[in-house]
Order: structure tokens, then sequence, then C-alpha cells
């Protein structure tokens, strides 16, 4: 059974103080992130990011429980929190980091689906299906912010998700990509973003270089692949036979979704077609069209449009 391959890519990039550790599970993605302190002259440890403070109370005590509260009327579970400015040992963080001094500035997740141990997790109804792209940011102080769903808010623009969460004022650490609706997150292939001086860990360990996001990007996803006549008769009907691929690969990826059609011309029955093991089929006509004309079907998926295109001569 052909599937997208699994990627994970380490891209030393950041330059703020921030050392990152990534947890991914089938159904949520979490990224701790704790930035290095400095000791002031009055005794105080500061964040190098931030510049806020950071306790050291010994009387305070680290819970393991992040203390979730709602902060909407639909959210029970938040994808974000902000925890008590606690120091932190770095070796408990890393070997390499052993004697420096760390403070957690918060945490941020993704979620599988709508929602997570029986709680709404305030994603929309589009957040959740094929191909989509999710990123979870860093704003300007170095806080990590609530995940988005690149696709969704980059449907009309389709720019690359780096740049895509930038213009959305969102550093990008964590870009994860969704092949299928029925995929849960140890089969995406993730992008994470990481201070080159300090480093970061992860419960995954296959990690692979990368230089830029812009790269691998193309071949993360699922792509689409057409086979039709060149030409069509006036008032004529042709059928289109499409296919999910491997891009990388052109191999059809034996999976079941929904491809999405728009036409520039003629008459399309259905804009809507079923994939059944990386394959599926469907009708255009060339209503009203006369000989020399000239239209396409674009193929793709409802957040990914035009990933292909049936072209078409009326003759």
């Amino acid at each position: 059974m052909a599937q997208m391959p699994v990627k994970h890519y380490a891209m030393p990039r950041e330059k703020y103080p921030i050392f990152y550790h990534l947890d991914v599970q089938p159904e949520v993605i979490t990224v701790h992130s704790y930035e290095r302190c400095r000791l002031e002259s009055d005794g105080v440890w500061v964040g190098e990011m931030t510049l806020n403070k950071a306790f050291n109370n010994p009387d305070i005590e680290v819970q393991d429980n992040p203390g979730y509260t709602n902060t909407s009327m639909y959210a029970h579970d938040i994808e974000r929190y902000d925890r008590e400015r606690l120091i932190v040992d770095g070796g408990t963080l890393a070997p390499q980091h052993a004697g420096k001094v760390f403070a957690k500035i918060g945490a941020s997740r993704i979620f599988l689906n709508r929602t997570f141990d029986q709680q709404r997790t305030n994603k929309g109804g589009w957040e959740v299906g094929d191909c989509l792209i999710y990123v979870i940011g860093m704003d300007r102080d170095g806080y990590p912010r609530p995940s988005m769903t690149v696709t969704v808010e980059n449907m009309n623009r389709k720019a690359i998700s780096y740049r895509a969460s930038s213009i959305m004022d969102g550093q990008p650490i964590v870009t994860v990509f969704k092949p299928f609706a029925g995929d849960d997150f140890t089969k995406c292939s993730i992008v994470l973003r990481h201070s080159a001086m300090l480093g970061f860990t992860s419960n995954l360990s296959d990690w692979e270089p990368l230089d830029y996001t812009c790269l691998v990007e193309p071949i993360l996803l699922p792509g689409v692949t057409v086979q039709h006549p060149a030409t069509i008769a006036p008032d004529g009907t042709a059928t289109v036979t499409v296919n999910v691929v491997n891009i990388e690969t052109d191999e059809v990826l034996t999976r079941d979704c929904e491809l999405f059609l728009e036409a520039t011309g003629g008459y399309l029955p259905l804009t809507r077609v079923a994939i059944t093991n990386g394959a599926g089929s469907f009708k255009v006509k060339a209503l009203g069209l006369e000989t020399g004309d000239q239209f396409k079907v674009k193929v793709g998926f409802r957040l990914m449009t035009g990933l292909a295109d049936a072209n078409f001569t009326v003759s």
C-alpha cells in the first residue's frame, strides 16, 4: 500500500536564545520553549529574549500539569499556555546545557481533531481534512503562539508556508504537513526551526538537516496527475482520469480522498470527484463552445487547489 513518506527535518536557523523540546504524539503535537537567562547585578535572573524575570523560589512546586484554562466559549483545553517563569537547570533539558540557567516561557499545541479528551479544541471544519499545513509560530517576544492552519489562512494567497505564517506575524517554529484526513501526526512530515546555538530535543530521533523549507515543501504533500484527450468536440463530452500521487516518485498513493474541480469553460456535471485507492475520474462537457475554443479544468484539494490542469481544445 503506497503511502507518503514521513520526513523530519531540523533547520538550525533561529538566532533567538530559545531552546525547544518537541513532543509528537498521534493526536497532539506540543512544543515547549525555554529561554536562556542571565544573572543581573541585583541577583535576579532575567530572560535574554523576553527580558522578563524568572522566579527561583524553592517554595514553588513545579507541576507537570500545565494548568489549561478556558479562553473562549468553545475552548476547554487551550492550545497555548504560559507557565510561571521558574528557573530550570539546563542539564534537565539537554546534557550540553548542564550548569546553564533557563526559564520556561510557554508551550503551544496542535490538535489532530476538533475534540481532544472529549473536549473541543476550537478547530474549524476546514482545519481537518486532506492536504493541510499546520504551523506553531513564535511572537516577537519569544512566546509560542497558538497553532494555525496555514492552508486555510493562505488559500487565496498560495504562498509557501514560511511566508504565509510570517505575514500573519508568527515566526514559524514547527511546520506540520498532513497528507490525508485519516493520517495521525505520526504519519505527517515535520520541519522544526531551532536555535543553531542551543539545539533542541524531541521524542523523535530520525531528524535530517535542512537549509530551507521551500526545498522540501512541494514534495511533502500529495500531488495530482490527470490523463485525458487533448481535444473535445463542440458540445461533446470527455472523461478525465485522475490519480493522487507522490510528486517525487509519481507513484500512485492508494488512499481515499476527495478532489475539487474548477473549469474555465464548458460544463462540469460534478465539481467534486471521489478518489478510491488513489484513482478516480470525472466527465466534462464542451457545452456552448465552438471549434478553436480552449479551456481547462483545474484539479486539486479543497484548500490546495489547481495542482493539475486538464487542458482541452475544441475541434
